[in-house]
């Protein structure tokens, strides 16, 4: 994690295999609502300004910034 005055940066990782972020089920389609899959990284994308992930599914960076691109400051 490192963190400055214009934004957070967190980096999550494991030694797993790491899986498809685009294959995992839309929590917000209908037909996926009772499924348990998918909400963290919907929450983390409502959250965050910047989720990527490695090719191999097993890194994940989040970055939060301070202000946003129209300068109002994010809370």
């Amino acid at each position: 994690m490192s963190i400055n005055t214009k934004r957070i940066k967190i980096l999550v990782a494991d030694e797993g295999d790491g899986f498809d972020v685009n294959a995992v089920p839309d929590p917000t389609d209908p037909m996926n609502f009772l499924n348990p899959s998918g909400r963290g990284i919907l929450f983390m994308n409502i959250g965050m300004d910047q989720v990527r992930y490695n090719a191999k599914g097993n890194m994940l960076t989040l970055i939060k910034y301070r202000v946003s691109p129209d300068n109002e400051v994010n809370v």
